[in-house]
């Protein structure tokens, strides 16, 4: 993590790239959580990345994220489980049927949203992210990811409010085989358990990371010097997709030669351009 002085614009850039996916769930008659995921425009189209297991138990049209609503802009009438929801002053709206493009194996999902109205409040709430945010890792930098816990939902009132969780910790060896038998070496990386700091101190004890899913993991790119003119849209690198965590043993990550795999079944040239990127910030 970067000095006190740029941990501000970090955590601000993570509060505004990173988005909770929230489902209505039947049994508990209110929201839950299903995962994290992150929004992206690339050539003008919008894409929702996240893990794919996020929809073993979901159908696109369950999922919902919580958007403003600036200047009493009319809201989509896409309700989540077919209920309207405020929550901390944000609608929650369906991100509608979408484009799906799951891969099991490798556990990432693409999704492409196509509602122009929906695109307008995404775009309204949150950071859309591009081709310059890619980076291969750097196996000696830290990383940190974000994302929603269920473990640190609060409930009010008979409401769900979800809350971020913002850690670091560091990539690590393979653990044994035996320990992840689904692992794809070439698309799969790992990060360690026991070497989580909190970025936004004592949030949970002891750490539970279900619900953080589908979250961004990033780099701070060192070679971005430290000055005034530092900011976290440079110096941020988005280096995979969390897949899961073993309690107490590892974190498991999905690198971006997935994400270009996805892409090449959707759009070649955005593939190509991820990769171009990827390669000469490697």
């Amino acid at each position: 993590m970067p000095d006190e002085q740029y941990r501000d614009l970090v955590l601000r850039r993570l509060a505004k790239t990173c988005i909770p996916l929230l489902f209505y769930s039947t049994k508990d008659q209110a929201l839950g959580i299903a995962g994290t995921g992150s929004m992206f425009d690339l050539d003008g189209r919008i894409f929702l990345i996240t893990a794919a297991h996020v929809f073993d138990d979901h159908k696109i049209e369950d999922i919902g994220v919580p958007v403003l609503n600036k200047n009493n802009m009319a809201l989509v009438q896409n309700d989540v489980g077919g209920k309207s929801y405020i929550l901390e002053g944000r609608t929650i709206i369906a991100l509608g049927s979408g484009i799906v493009r799951l891969h099991g194996k490798i556990d990432i999902a693409l999704i492409e949203i196509e509602n122009y109205e929906v695109i307008l409040q995404l775009k309204d709430t949150y950071e859309l992210l591009g081709y310059d945010c890619f980076e291969y890792i750097k196996r000696k930098e830290s990383v940190i990811i974000a994302g929603f816990p269920i473990s640190l939902v609060e409930k009010y009132a008979g409401r769900m409010i979800p809350k971020i969780l913002y850690f670091e910790t560091e990539i690590i060896p393979p653990p044994p085989q035996e320990e992840c038998a689904d692992t794809i070496e070439l698309y799969h990386f790992f990060m360690g358990y026991d070497e989580i700091e909190e970025i936004n101190k004592g949030s949970i004890d002891p750490l539970d990371l279900q619900g953080i899913s589908g979250g961004a993991i990033w780099q701070i790119d060192p070679r971005v010097p430290r000055d005034r003119l530092w900011t976290a849209a440079r110096a941020m690198k988005l280096i995979g997709v969390e897949r899961s965590a073993r309690k107490g043993k590892f974190i498991r990550g999905t690198h971006l030669h997935a994400l270009v795999v996805m892409f090449e079944r959707v759009d070649q040239k955005i593939a190509s351009k991820i990769k171009r990127v990827v390669v000469k910030n490697k």
